[in-house]
């Protein structure tokens, strides 16, 4: 075992430790090798504890068999002194067999020593990497469970942003994971809309950041709850589109007036806006 731990082979198993993050069907490949040492083990020690009480009580028979023979000779010697002398040899061969026995014990008592030896030292240490791998695939598994959480939530908002105010035109969006931008139309943004619309699109895009946040259903980002937008009123925006643009940003900023300010600079306030606006 000393050989396969030099080697940086695992010392129970004989197999090669991996130095890389295991995928999870390494993962669960090696939880069950564990586990199926762990029962073997279980088995050994069993098995030794049975087998040393059977020879103690092998042993404590011998050894009374030896003082009741011994105390025999003891009585006979001065009468019968080549019965005693049988007897002798008889004690003596009886005298092996019990240090083959003893022998065969002290074997089994330092295998034992072995396996408790991994018991304490090795096998805490291969539990400890298990639940390092086990740590590290929850890890993993759970910032892959965020990152699509976010892209769903940012797409549902900006769907809603863009069906609002523009339903003629949009018809879906997905994410573009190369661009990490949204696809518009099953296409890049710049291509399904332009002008006024390209300019809806932009907004739509930093609302659907800020709305994911607070806007239920919503998801923890580093969003700090600011946004500015410098004259979405551009490339001559028909007044219905930029009044439910506005609205929208009113409604967000209404709704979430503890954590969310929107400041807007614009030329044209609508007139049931204008109690918000700040002259320079």
């Amino acid at each position: 075992m000393k050989e396969r731990e030099i080697q940086g082979r695992c010392m129970i198993c004989d197999r090669e430790i991996m130095k890389e993050k295991p995928s999870r069907e390494a993962w669960e490949k090696s939880s069950k090798d564990v586990q199926q040492n762990l029962r073997e083990i279980d088995e050994l020690m069993t098995f030794y504890e049975e087998r040393e009480e059977e020879l103690s009580s092998e042993i404590g028979n011998l050894r009374k068999e030896i003082e009741h023979t011994g105390s025999e000779i003891e009585e006979e010697t001065k009468e019968y002194v080549s019965e005693s002398v049988s007897e002798l040899n008889v004690i003596s061969e009886k005298r092996l067999e019990v240090e083959k026995v003893l022998t065969s014990l002290e074997n089994w008592k330092k295998q034992r020593i072995h396996i408790q030896r991994i018991e304490n030292e090795e096998l805490p240490e291969k539990e400890r990497e298990l639940e390092n791998l086990r740590s590290e695939l929850e890890r993993i598994l759970k910032g892959r469970e965020s990152k699509e959480r976010r892209r769903e939530l940012f797409l549902r908002h900006f769907s809603e942003f863009m069906i609002e105010v523009m339903p003629d035109l949009f018809s879906s969006a997905s994410w573009d994971s190369d661009e990490y931008l949204p696809l518009v139309n099953e296409q890049k943004h710049i291509k399904p809309v332009s002008g006024y619309d390209l300019t809806t699109t932009v907004v739509a895009f930093h609302y659907a950041l800020l709305a994911m946040k607070f806007k239920e259903p919503n998801v923890d980002t580093n969003h700090p709850g600011l946004l500015i937008v410098d004259e979405p009123e551009q490339q001559r925006m028909p007044p219905e589109t930029y009044l439910k643009i506005m609205t929208l940003l009113r409604n967000l900023a209404e709704s979430y007036r503890n954590s969310v300010q929107i400041i807007v600079a614009a030329t044209t306030v609508p007139d049931d806006m204008k109690e918000y606006v700040i002259e320079f």
